[in-house]
């Protein structure tokens, strides 16, 4: 498999399993009072909390510079490596929060996917398909 291929697919598992994520939430209705409730708490401590609509913008970027990444252009290349820094730096101050196993395992996928696009898009033949 070339190196192509693989960031393609690695762009592609990493924008699926951030939008499964995303909407992960939605399914926990089969969950009981106590567990739903210990599961929508979060930001305790927190130094930053941003707004719904900050985290709802963040999901579209996210989900442009994926699109632009498979079309090859620098400019998502540079959205993308944006959005990965600055969620990682944001991210201690989010403060506590309770995740799911599944919700943990999908956002990991994600991370390590994120990983593998920007390591090909910058350090490898893959990042002279940019235009």
């Amino acid at each position: 498999m070339n190196a192509k291929m693989l960031f393609r697919i690695a762009v592609i598992a990493g924008a699926v399993t951030y939008v499964a994520y995303w909407f992960l939430p939605y399914t926990y209705g089969y969950l009981d009072t106590f567990t739903g409730s210990l599961l929508s708490y979060g930001g305790h401590d927190a130094v930053f909390v941003g707004p719904e609509l900050f985290h709802n913008v963040i999901f579209v970027a996210w989900l442009v510079a994926a699109v632009g990444l498979l079309l090859f252009r620098k400019l998502a290349r540079s959205l993308f490596l944006i959005l990965v820094v600055t969620t990682m730096a944001l991210s201690p101050l989010y403060g506590l929060s309770v995740e799911t196993a599944g919700g943990a395992t999908l956002i990991s996928i994600a991370n390590m996917a994120d990983g593998v696009v920007l390591a090909l898009a910058y350090f490898s033949p893959v990042k002279n398909e940019f235009y």
